[in-house]
């Protein structure tokens, strides 16, 4: 029932805090946590200038930042099995399948099964994952600031109808290498 529904969403949220927590007390800094992600992800983009759960960071000029290129390069390892190991990107993609914010990406693709991330601020919301529909998955990473957040979903979701649409066409960009699609 909801109650259940409810224990179970609050436990995952619980784990999830308590499981970055400890992987940031685990680093021995965020230079340590960038250099990771730098040198074992090739992430160009993506800088962490404060520990997530940090309340005292979280209004001052300390921003984490990352890039759609860097989202989309992470899923499309995680997609492949060439991120950590394929039995370990195998469960992160279970865990991204379960994912309760599903206003998004997944309610514009209510056919495809999404394994993906959303986040969310103030002035932005970012959503991006793997696509997995059937007969063509892709990977999709869409993002907005400055916009609102009920605008920034909306104008996400048209995109994602879009891309869903027109999936056997992307696989062709895919195919040929143009921009920034990631394809196994």
């Amino acid at each position: 029932g909801v109650k259940g529904e409810l224990a179970t969403t609050s436990k995952l949220v619980e784990d999830n805090i308590a499981k970055l927590t400890a992987l940031e007390n685990a680093l021995s800094s965020l230079e340590q946590s960038n250099k990771i992600a730098h040198d074992a992800l090739s992430d160009k983009d993506t800088e962490l200038q404060r520990k997530m759960m940090d309340s005292t960071k979280r209004f001052d000029e300390s921003v984490n930042y990352t890039s759609p290129d860097d989202l989309g390069l992470f899923f499309n390892r995680l997609y492949t099995g060439t991120c950590v190991s394929p039995e370990l990107d195998d469960m992160m993609i279970d865990i991204l399948l379960g994912q309760k914010d599903t206003v998004c990406l997944p309610a514009a693709m209510p056919y495809a099964k999404v394994a993906h991330k959303t986040g969310e601020l103030n002035d932005l919301y970012d959503d991006g994952g793997i696509v997995f529909t059937g007969d063509v998955d892709f990977i999709l990473v869409v993002m907005d600031e400055n916009v609102g957040v009920g605008y920034a979903r909306e104008y996400q979701k048209d995109i994602a109808r879009a891309v869903y649409r027109n999936r056997k066409q992307v696989e062709k960009l895919i195919k040929y290498g143009k921009n920034n699609f990631w394809s196994k």
